[in-house]
Order: structure tokens, then sequence, then C-alpha cells
């Protein structure tokens, strides 16, 4: 994987700042503070299984 960057994780990012910082196009601004989207989970989980 060639994207061995600290921004690898940008589902982790926005999982523990919810006001995100735009740093993932999942995050929208009604999302704020709520529980992440099913596909930001889903990625999140095969980042961290790729790790």
């Amino acid at each position: 994987m060639p994207s061995e960057s600290p921004k690898a994780l940008p589902g982790l990012d926005d999982f523990f700042s919810p006001q995100g910082g735009g740093s993932s196009p999942l995050s929208s601004p009604q999302q704020s503070g709520s529980l992440p989207k099913p596909e930001e989970v889903i990625k999140d989980a095969t980042v961290k299984k790729a790790l």
C-alpha cells in the first residue's frame, strides 16, 4: 500500500474528532458528533485489518 502517511487513517481521524476538519469525504456537516456512517465503519475496519 502506497499510503504510508499520517493521514492514512481518515476514518479514525473523524472518529476521534467529530468536527472532521474535512479530512474524510464521508464526513458531512449534519453528522457532526453523531455515529459514523456504515461506510465509514466498514472502511475503518478494513484499514485496521490492513495494518
